[in-house]
């Protein structure tokens, strides 16, 4: 593992510790979250297995974050002393920003300790220069494959060329100062269950980070989960071991370290909340810190705590969640 991703890792988990600590004796987190995940725009081209945007998206009203929005949330994250990833990816294909990478730069320029993450199917990338992506100062660039072959990606990712998105990544990996901060992701179903392990060595092979995780049911909006979840599910190493350990004592740790900013300023309770039943503050009216210690989110997390996820929605209906 990169010395960088062992330090952000370490970041991660300090943090999560303090705000556990931290809520169980004072009913308090550290003042801010340690990530951000934010929508710029609401849109997706893709229609994947095991994605509800296609569904649950004809509900919603679409449109583009505010620049004005983003410059706000930028120097209110700039404000903070410690360190803060910020994702962009939130229910959606963040490429279909045209300006994407220019809005991570001013993250970053505004916020130079800010870690900066983005989250993409990969179809888009070939619309965008090396040489501007690069020149976001982007920390982590993600590609979302989930397969191995064309056969099993058509299942999955569907309306997108596995050829054309592989062909994309293998580009990028050519580009001067890129490789290090691309990685290949997969979410883990019965559909490419058995081909992950050639999937991550073929790229591990060729200097490229990668990153698995469990199918989840997307608080209840995935209607496919039990179609595609796979019988059994690989333990991982250390740092899902930990994972496991911190979503057995806690309930569920999101609500202790993460917040989701819809593209109109609403903050979800959660990434996985696609049908926005938990709006737990807006920052067109509050500032991140306010919704942060709000009311609401002190009473979420103390239910989840107390092993009463039952009582949140959505965390009642959302397969992560400890009931």
């Amino acid at each position: 593992m990169p010395m960088h991703s062992l330090s952000s890792s370490t970041n991660h988990y300090a943090y999560l510790a303090s705000s556990f600590l931290g809520f169980a004796t004072h009913r308090r987190c550290p003042p801010f979250p340690s990530r951000l995940h934010l929508q710029t725009q609401t849109r997706c081209n893709a229609r994947c297995a095991m994605c509800p945007h296609p569904s649950v998206s004809r509900t919603w009203q679409h449109g583009t974050m505010d620049w004005s929005l983003f410059d706000d949330i930028t120097r209110q994250v700039a404000a903070e002393p410690g360190p803060v990833t910020v994702i962009f990816d939130l229910q959606n294909e963040p490429l279909l920003n045209p300006d994407i990478f220019a809005w991570v730069r001013h993250m970053k320029v505004r916020a130079p300790s800010t870690r900066c993450v983005l989250l993409t199917n990969g179809s888009l990338l070939d619309r965008f220069a090396p040489v501007d992506i690069d020149a976001s100062r982007i920390d982590i660039l993600a590609v979302s494959l989930n397969a191995h072959t064309r056969e099993t990606y058509e299942k999955l990712n569907c309306g997108l060329d596995f050829d054309a998105v592989k062909g994309n990544i293998e580009r990028l990996v050519e580009a001067p100062g890129l490789k290090p901060r691309l990685r290949v992701d997969f979410v883990d179903t019965r559909v490419n269950h058995d081909e992950l392990h050639e999937a991550r060595k073929f790229w591990k092979e060729r200097g490229i980070r990668v990153f698995s995780k469990p199918l989840s049911n997307r608080a209840g909006a995935l209607g496919d989960f039990a179609t595609l979840a796979p019988e059994e599910q690989g333990r991982g190493g250390p740092a899902s071991a930990v994972r496991r350990l911190m979503r057995s004592r806690s309930g569920c740790p999101l609500p202790f370290f993460q917040m989701s900013v819809l593209h109109n300023g609403d903050a979800i309770l959660c990434c996985h909340d696609w049908n926005h039943a938990c709006v737990v503050g807006t920052v067109a009216g509050q500032s991140l810190r306010e919704i942060w210690d709000s009311f609401t989110l002190r009473g979420i997390r103390q239910a989840l705590l107390s092993g009463n996820a039952a009582a949140v929605t959505p965390c009642n209906s959302c397969s992560l969640a400890r009931k």
